[in-house]
C-alpha cells in the first residue's frame, strides 16, 4: 500500500468555483546511498533551498520516463525504470488547482553528479546527502 497524503491550502477566494481539468502532476526522486538522501541546493534565485530531483511531467510522458529524464537533467543520474519503486502520494488541493506529486525511491543508479551540467547550472549549485532515518 502506497502512503496517500492530502492537504488543503486555505480558501482565498471563497466565491470562486473550482474549473476541473487543471492538474498539475509532478514527480520526485529519493535516492539512497549509505543510508543517506541525495539533496540538491537551488540558487539564491530559485529560493535558496534543498530539495530533491524532480520537476514536472510533460504531454505524452508517463511519470517514470519524467523523472529518469529530470534526473539526467538535473544531476547527471541514469536510472532505470524498473529501478524506480513508488512509495508515496502527495495531493494538493488549492481554490485555483490540483498538484499530484508522485515520490519514488531508487537505490540504483548510474553517473556521479556533475556540479555545473546541463540546466544543472541555473538552478542548483550544490548537493548534499543528507542521513535519513529509514533505507
Amino acid at each position: 500500500m502506497v502512503p496517500f497524503e492530502e492537504t488543503n491550502e486555505p480558501d482565498m477566494s471563497p466565491n470562486l468555483e473550482f474549473v476541473a481539468g487543471k492538474v498539475v502532476l509532478k514527480v520526485r526522486l529519493i535516492l539512497y546511498n549509505k543510508g543517506k538522501i541525495l539533496l540538491l541546493k537551488q540558487t539564491k534565485e530559485n529560493g535558496g533551498n534543498y530539495t530533491l530531483v524532480g520537476g514536472t511531467v510533460e504531454t505524452m510522458e508517463y511519470a517514470r520516463e519524467s523523472l529518469i529524464r529530470e534526473s539526467l537533467e538535473e544531476a547527471g543520474i541514469v536510472l532505470r525504470p524498473k529501478d524506480l519503486q513508488l512509495v508515496h502520494v502527495l495531493h494538493k488541493k488549492t481554490a485555483l488547482s490540483q498538484r499530484i506529486t508522485l515520490y519514488f525511491k531508487a537505490t540504483r543508479w548510474r553517473g556521479p553528479w556533475l556540479p555545473g551540467s546541463r540546466k544543472s547550472s541555473r538552478k542548483w549549485n550544490g548537493y548534499r546527502w543528507k542521513s535519513s532515518l529509514k533505507t
